[in-house]
């Protein structure tokens, strides 16, 4: 999850950003007989708690099996305006700490020391997400910016104007980020399914099932090293979203990911299983 980090290109609504995440959304014809919600974006701000944590196993030439936890805790702030279908994001991601264990780069639990605060533009409309990535983000190697960003996106899913129970769409988002001297480029496939109706804080919500497939490359140098990256993995998520408010309320996903890195004609693997949970700060 961590390493789908970056910009991405796609089709994109009427408004100049930079460097855009886009989702091409498929949604399919509706179906008459199902009663329809219809949700959409609220001009208001948003605040969220997020959480991740991803377990990663090493097995290497050079390097002890071992096996290590990356905790990631920020609190990421969304203010929509706008009016019509379109809505603009400002966005904030703030109060940010990650913290590795023994066995990853750097050692110890010490603080990755992000930065105290990345801020990142975008808007969302019908069946559209595009989040603006400040372009130093995805070439600084040594930020964890472009990360957090990534992660605040998960917060803005593209959804159609109506939902009902059994409707799916799809979007695909491919993304280039910076890790350790490595060009990565992460596409995310995303299929999303409306399960039905459920509560979130006292207040009726639409919770969404969506499944995610995963391809990972990339190539660099490291200590004059040529090296690669290679990797699939798979995803799943539970979305709440608020049809009255106009936001999303609750998200908790998981994903799996197996990695291959070659430096100098020896081989790592990575075996990562992640979490993540934002919840709405009331």
């Amino acid at each position: 999850m961590a390493l789908v980090s970056g910009c991405a290109r796609g089709p994109a609504p009427e408004v100049a950003l930079p460097t855009p995440e886009a989702a091409v959304v498929e949604a399919p014809p509706p179906s008459p007989a199902a009663p329809a919600t219809r949700f959409e974006w609220t001009a208001r701000s948003t605040r969220y708690e997020l959480t991740a944590r991803t377990a990663v196993r090493v097995v290497g030439d050079s390097v002890p099996t071992g096996v290590d936890t990356v905790t990631t805790r920020a609190l990421v702030t969304l203010a929509f305006a706008g009016r019509g279908d379109m809505r603009t994001i400002a966005g904030t991601v703030s109060d940010a700490a990650i913290v590795a264990g023994t066995q990853l780069t750097p050692p110890g639990p010490v603080s990755r020391q992000p930065p105290r605060a990345v801020g990142f533009s975008g808007v969302v409309g019908p069946g559209v997400s595009a989040i603006a990535l400040p372009p130093a983000a995805a070439t600084d190697c040594a930020s964890a910016a472009a990360s957090l960003i990534a992660a605040a996106r998960e917060l803005v899913p593209p959804v159609p104007t109506e939902l009902r129970v059994g409707d799916r769409w799809q979007d695909s988002v491919t993304t280039t980020s910076c890790r350790a001297g490595v060009q990565i480029t992460s596409v995310a496939r995303h299929e999303y399914r409306v399960d039905g109706m459920d509560s979130r804080m006292g207040r009726p919500a639409i919770r969404v099932q969506r499944t995610t497939a995963l391809q990972v490359s990339g190539s660099g140098e490291q200590s004059r090293r040529e090296v690669t990256v290679e990797g699939t993995g798979r995803g799943a998520a539970t979305l709440w979203l608020d049809p009255a408010a106009g936001h999303l309320v609750e998200l908790d996903a998981t994903t799996t990911m197996l990695l291959r890195h070659v430096a100098g004609g020896r081989v790592a693997t990575a075996e990562q299983n992640g979490t993540m949970r934002a919840v709405l700060r009331p």
